[in-house]
């Protein structure tokens, strides 16, 4: 049912015509009304005060990313997670930049080139995915069979 008809309206204009008289007037009325009211929300048109200049939504967004990017950092601080880990700057998704000591000489810079990394996981043939509606579907096949005999 729910592959032949898509919305809303299109179930209740099926209806119509199944229905007694007095729902199917008062399934007439009531998309009648919904149809007025969806011509009046379009009627209205694109309000301007209600779409912001591409100025202010970028001025919006920068704000939005510098209130995320401070509680981030707060967030970091302390956290489990910095203390095991140590942060590395990605340099255009191509490499990464480590700083190793080494010796005395003190820390020097080491770029690393990133390598692909790929997880595969494989699951049996015979796996049920969908257990109790085959079960259903056999059961009213058995059923069918019982009653045609």
């Amino acid at each position: 049912m729910a592959d032949l008809l898509d919305s809303v309206p299109d179930f209740l204009e099926c209806q119509v015509s199944k229905e007694p008289e007095n729902v199917s007037a008062f399934i007439k009325s009531v998309m009648a009304r919904f149809d007025k009211y969806m011509e009046n929300i379009r009627g209205i048109g694109e309000i301007p005060e209600l779409l912001p200049a591409l100025k202010q939504r970028e001025a919006y967004t920068r704000n939005f990313n510098r209130q995320m990017s401070a509680s981030y950092k707060q967030a970091m601080k302390g956290s489990i997670v910095e203390m095991i880990a140590t942060k590395s700057v990605i340099l255009y998704g191509r490499s990464s930049i480590n700083y190793v000591q080494q010796g005395t000489s003190g820390p020097s810079r080491m770029e690393i080139p990133m390598q692909a990394h790929s997880v595969e996981m494989e699951f049996p043939r015979r796996h049920n995915l969908d257990p109790f509606g085959l079960e259903y579907m056999l059961r009213l096949f058995r059923a069918e069979r019982l009653v045609a005999r």
